[in-house]
């Protein structure tokens, strides 16, 4: 029988989350990430890095509503330098009240498939907050779902 070794958190990267999910081979798409988002001003956010030796493909991006809604923020999210290879601007219209959610991923076709990306090894995902909400609040949680592959 195979002995399966799990890490110890504060290792590699610090949290149970990125470190437990590199070993999960098979589970298809995991919460990730989780990570505060200011809509407040403009600006690119850090969700996720790939860890060393995998790629990632992004499921969806959740965002749940802090203390302040922001129904005319616009954000974009994919590879740092180009913060749109995911999905391009989002108005968050639908974030009207606290705790409120969107969910965020690339509309499917009814006979096409929808084209995504994997990100390699090392590859920085963000948030990048194109139109500012200047009451929108600087507690919004952006979760990350995706699978991790061997690279």
């Amino acid at each position: 029988m195979a002995t399966l070794t799990l890490p110890t958190q504060g290792g590699d990267s610090g949290t149970w989350g990125t470190e437990l999910n590199t070993y999960i081979k098979g589970s298809g798409a995991t919460h990730l990430s989780e990570t505060a988002l200011d809509v407040t001003s403009t600006g690119q956010t850090t969700i996720y890095t790939v860890p060393t030796g995998y790629r990632l493909v992004i499921d969806k991006i959740i965002i749940i509503a802090g203390a302040t809604a922001s129904p005319t923020a616009k954000v974009s999210f994919g590879k740092q330098g180009s913060a749109t290879d995911f999905v391009v601007a989002q108005t968050l219209e639908n974030l009207a009240a606290q705790y409120d959610c969107v969910q965020i991923m690339p509309v499917p076709h009814a006979t096409i498939p929808v084209k995504t990306k994997s990100y390699a090894a090392a590859s920085v995902i963000e948030a990048d907050v194109t139109d500012a909400d200047a009451d929108g609040g600087e507690d919004n949680r952006v979760i990350l779902f995706g699978t991790l592959l061997s690279a």
